[in-house]
């Protein structure tokens, strides 16, 4: 029974030990919700996906934007609006930002946007 318990416990302390913490690997800051504040957007890798994540302003809270990006560019950028793309039924709608979002490119295909609105971020595909 005692070398069932240390077995037990000597393999859980391995498995702690053995995994790795996420890692940021790419991030910019601006001001997404237009409170003065800068918000940071971030990519994190760990071992199952790649992951979108934004700090707003002073808060420790993250807001999972997307949880498998793939291998996508994070940009920051500034601008009062964005167009969603025309193909398929998306339609090519104009939306208002609060003056600056966070895009995701795929170099040599799709583009997606994110945004602060009413309190929550909205996701539109502006190319594919």
């Amino acid at each position: 029974m005692i070398l069932a318990i240390a077995l037990t416990i000597l393999m859980s302390s391995h498995s702690v030990q053995s995994q790795t913490p996420p890692k940021t690997i790419s991030s910019c800051q601006i001001d997404l919700n237009n409170d003065g504040s800068l918000d940071v957007a971030y990519l994190v890798r760990d071992k199952a996906a790649t992951a979108l994540k934004v700090k707003m302003g002073k808060s420790e809270k993250e807001i999972a934007l997307s949880t498998r990006v793939g291998e996508m560019n994070l940009f920051c950028r500034k601008g009062s609006t964005v167009k969603q793309t025309e193909a398929g039924s998306l339609g090519g709608k104009t939306f208002k930002t609060p003056g600056a979002y966070v895009e995701l490119i795929q170099p040599e295909g799709a583009s997606i946007v994110y945004f602060w609105t009413d309190k929550q971020f909205r996701e539109i595909w502006t190319s594919n």
